[in-house]
């Protein structure tokens, strides 16, 4: 049971470091783009879940 409950935190972990790295990508995609993003789409790309 402590193994299984040890296995779900580290793969709830690295689920959040992935999505943390795909937010940072493409937050660097859209400044490249785009130039200096609104604050608006700051706060969007921090709510937004994977698909």
């Amino acid at each position: 049971m402590l193994a299984e409950n040890l296995e779900k935190l580290v793969k709830k972990g690295r689920l959040e470091v992935r999505q943390e790295e795909a937010q940072r990508i493409l937050r660097k995609q859209l400044g490249l783009k785009f130039g200096e993003l609104p604050i608006w789409v700051e706060q969007r790309l921090g709510q937004a879940t994977p698909a």
